[in-house]
């Protein structure tokens, strides 16, 4: 057996490039200190039109034909901006946004058309119109493009949809986090028990029996009687009958600070019939 019978045969080099799997994370981005030579810029050159040529069938081929060229020439925007669309092609978009956002940080107010045009179309596919809005017009500064005019309408549109829902969404979200809080009492009801307090205070003291409910309850009904009601109490003759008699007022106000008292009475016909006729009048 011959020697070209026993050897496999040999993958092209450009066969062994398409099947190199690269972390296009790690492609260089060009050491803005480094010294470069301008003689490079015919190298530099040659390896984009190939990258151009082979990017749709090898993305691998071209990201590092690119990437050197970078690296010799790190703040030409032509290349980092070569590089952008090789990574949109191939659906690459957030390291194409920072290939673009690189030119434009290294170009200060020298930034291509280009650059802004690819960065603004991107950024809508994202969705994200506000930058997109800001970029389409600075690229229509630098030259009157048609068909960057209709994505800025198109994308002030959509931005100005984004933004209602977005409103209506923390709107929501605030209407339910507020239904959600405890419930705080009624400004005006508050205000008016603490006026019934104060009376009761200037009255009777901080004597915690007449805190109870059963006391405030009585007082605030007696406090803002009227005639008819007035009236309906005075014809009932057992009502009066307790409120005439001094052992049943001392109960009552035994009763008014532990309710509990009420249970050693619970046998006296009399007073809890009196007792009755109180809370009916009353409640």
């Amino acid at each position: 057996m011959s020697d070209d019978e026993s050897m496999p045969e040999l993958e092209t080099p450009f066969e062994l490039t398409n099947k190199i799997l690269i972390d296009k994370h790690k492609l260089p981005i060009g050491d803005l200190n480094k010294q470069f030579d301008e003689a490079n810029i015919e190298v530099a050159m040659q390896n984009r039109q190939k990258a151009l040529q082979v990017y749709k069938d090898n993305q691998n081929e071209a990201l590092l034909l690119i990437s050197d060229s970078i690296e010799m020439f790190p703040r030409s925007s032509l290349y980092l901006n070569t590089r952008a669309e090789i990574f949109r092609f191939h659906g690459d978009v957030q390291l194409a946004i920072r290939d673009l956002k690189l030119a434009i940080d290294r170009n200060g107010d020298n930034v291509q058309f280009k650059t802004f045009k690819l960065l603004s179309e991107l950024q809508f596919d994202c969705q994200d119109f506000s930058d997109c809005i800001a970029n389409i017009q600075k690229a229509l500064r630098l030259e009157n493009d048609p068909t960057l005019k209709e994505l800025l309408t198109e994308a002030q549109k959509r931005n100005q949809e984004l933004q209602k829902r977005q409103q209506e969404f923390e709107t929501q979200q605030q209407v339910k986090k507020e239904a959600e809080k405890p419930k705080k009492p009624d400004t005006q009801s508050q205000k008016m028990n603490d006026e019934i307090q104060d009376n009761i205070k200037n009255k009777y003291g901080d004597n915690p029996a007449f805190q109870s409910p059963l006391f405030k309850n009585l007082f605030n009904t007696a406090q803002n009687m009227n005639d008819d009601k007035a009236q309906e109490l005075m014809g009932n003759e057992v009502l009066m009958a307790a409120f005439n008699d001094p052992d049943f007022a001392k109960k009552i106000a035994e009763v008014a600070k532990d309710p509990k008292a009420g249970a050693k009475y619970s046998n006296d016909p009399v007073f809890m019939k009196a007792f009755g006729a109180v809370l009916g009048a009353f409640k």
